[in-house]
């Protein structure tokens, strides 16, 4: 499921897509990141669409890095779907 989510996902000017995009560095952790973002969402009653969109966000901004420094806070993930007009918890 993880990989149809992300398969999806634009990742912007590297990747030919819009803005707020990077550079693939790896997709090591990107399931792991997924996973995390999901549950923790959900554990705080968010609705699934909203847990998802995070979720996929936080995957995408986790792959453009190496290490655990790679892994987004969770105001990266949130601003990364500000920029792309696609923060809302429905």
């Amino acid at each position: 499921m993880v990989g149809l989510v992300l398969e999806g996902f634009e990742l912007g000017p590297a990747a030919g897509g819009g803005e707020g995009g990077g550079e693939v560095a790896g997709f090591e952790g990107a399931g792991d990141v997924f996973a995390a973002v999901l549950f923790l969402l959900r554990a705080e009653r968010e609705p699934v669409s909203f847990a998802a969109r995070m979720a996929s966000a936080a995957a995408a901004l986790r792959i453009q890095g190496l290490g655990p420094e790679a892994v987004p806070t969770r105001a990266d993930v949130e601003a990364f779907l500000e920029r792309r007009g696609e923060f809302r918890r429905s």
